[in-house]
């Protein structure tokens, strides 16, 4: 990320393919407001009253229990970001390799389609930024029927 101010992040599995983030600060105190119906990821929202890194989840439009991160990123620093999801709907997060938080048990709904997203945008001013993508991998078990689950 060539800025951190003034800025929103998200990376993460969502439901939604509107142009809207799927969890985001909801402007006041470090509360959320959740567009998706189902999503998962970590988020950064200098909006939120803590500019950290936060893990959020949504399941059947009922937000899971957001964990501050404590940290946040670095403008011009690369950062390695993780989401885990198991077949029961629970998550697991990693910063830079590193696990952070606790597990997120009933992140998601599991029998929801989901697709991988990354959204970055300005919050507010209209000076521009950029953010480099190095790579992103996603991938799933098979089912024991040799089809998708």
């Amino acid at each position: 990320l060539s800025a951190v101010a003034t800025m929103y992040l998200f990376f993460g599995f969502t439901d939604s393919n509107a142009l809207e983030a799927p969890i985001e600060s909801a402007g006041a105190a470090n509360t959320l407001t959740s567009n998706a119906s189902d999503a998962v990821g970590i988020m950064f929202d200098t909006r939120m009253a803590t500019d950290n890194y936060w893990l959020v989840g949504v399941k059947g439009d009922v937000d899971a229990t957001a964990q501050d991160a404590l940290s946040a990123p670095v403008a011009n620093q690369y950062v390695t970001l993780r989401v885990d999801v198991d077949a029961l709907g629970s998550a697991q997060f990693s910063i830079n390799g590193h696990k952070v938080g606790s597990a997120m048990a009933n992140a998601l709904t599991p029998a929801t389609d989901l697709t991988p997203c990354l959204y970055l945008s300005k919050t507010s001013v209209a000076a521009s930024m950029t953010g480099d993508v190095d790579y992103v991998a996603v991938s799933m078990n098979r089912a024991a029927n040799g089809g998708v689950a």
